[in-house]
C-alpha cells in the first residue's frame, strides 16, 4: 500500500490528512503508523468514534510518533471508544477531544470527569428506556454534536 501511494507523492506534495469514524478510525490509526515509519508526510489524525487499537507498547510507540498530531474525537455517551476494555491491555493513543453532553468539549479530561461522564451517560439510557450508548455512536450524533459548539 505504501508503495503505491509514495508513486503519487513528489517533494512538493503537500501533508497527508487521515480521517474516519468507527473501524475506519481503528484504520486510519494504523494507516498513520504505517505512513509515519515509511516516511509519507503525515499532517494529522482525525477519528471519530474510533475504539482502542493496541496494547501499551504500540500506544507508547504511536504516541511518540504521531500522538500530538493525533485527534480522536469522542461523544460522551457513545460506547465503541471505550471498547475494548482497558482491563483487556487496549489503549488510546493520540489527543482524546472529548464532546459533552449539554455542549462544549475539552482535550484529555480528567479520568474522574471520564468516570462521571460514563455514569451520567448509564443513567441517561436507563431512564429514557433507550440505548444512547448506540445511538450517540453514528457520525449523525458526531455531525450533530459538532455543529453545537
Amino acid at each position: 500500500m505504501t508503495f503505491a501511494v509514495k508513486s503519487y507523492l513528489t517533494p512538493a506534495t503537500k501533508p497527508i490528512f487521515i480521517t474516519g469514524h468507527s473501524l475506519g478510525g481503528m484504520l486510519a490509526i494504523l494507516c498513520a503508523l504505517e505512513f509515519e515509519r515509511n516516511n509519507l508526510p503525515v499532517a494529522a489524525v482525525y477519528t471519530f468514534g474510533c475504539p482502542r487499537v493496541g496494547n501499551g507498547i504500540f500506544s507508547a510507540i504511536y504516541n511518540f510518533n504521531l500522538g500530538d498530531k493525533t485527534f480522536c474525537v469522542v461523544n460522551q455517551n457513545d460506547i465503541v471508544p471505550r471498547t475494548p476494555p482497558l482491563l483487556m491491555g487496549y489503549r488510546r493513543v493520540g489527543q482524546k477531544v472529548f464532546l459533552a453532553a449539554g455542549s462544549g468539549w475539552s482535550v484529555n479530561p480528567p479520568l474522574w470527569s471520564l468516570l462521571l461522564s460514563d455514569a451520567l451517560g448509564l443513567w441517561s439510557a436507563y431512564r429514557n428506556k433507550c440505548d444512547v450508548l448506540i445511538t450517540e455512536h453514528f457520525i449523525a450524533a458526531y455531525q450533530r454534536r459538532i455543529s453545537l459548539l
